[in-house]
């Protein structure tokens, strides 16, 4: 990778800046038709942007998560450092939540988060027959 940037004159990035990152970004957004993109250097970066980005968005910190969530088990809620979420745990560890495990909650939530597939319980996926 190190010599193929050489050879186009590619400056390295640094945490998703620069001209490759920034091409790659416009040219994701264009395909999805999106006016742009970010890039996020992992999946679990990602999530516990959107999540809470979701909960700003609705003035409400309340994030719906499995008990076996990647960024609870093991990113170690790191979340909570910089205070972007509150979590609830939804369902069983041993199942992937439904509809009505979240209907379950007396509380209004901001955001959940739904991982598929549950890889801590087997690689679970819900039961898409019984909507």
């Amino acid at each position: 990778m190190a010599a193929w940037c050489q050879a186009h004159d590619v400056r390295h990035d640094t945490y998703g800046e620069g001209e490759l990152v920034q091409t790659f970004e416009n040219k994701v957004a264009e395909l999805l038709g999106f006016e742009a993109g970010h890039f996020v250097i992992t999946g679990t970066l990602a999530q516990t942007v959107a999540l809470r980005v979701a909960c700003q968005d609705r003035n409400n910190p309340l994030t719906a998560l499995h008990p076996t969530a990647h960024i609870l088990v093991h990113e170690r809620s790191n979340y909570q450092l910089l205070d972007h979420f509150t979590s609830l745990n939804v369902g069983t560890p041993y199942r992937p939540w439904t509809a009505n495990d979240l209907k379950a909650q007396p509380d209004r939530l901001g955001a959940a988060l739904y991982e598929l597939p549950m890889r801590e319980i087997g690689g679970q996926l819900p039961d898409m027959t019984n909507r």
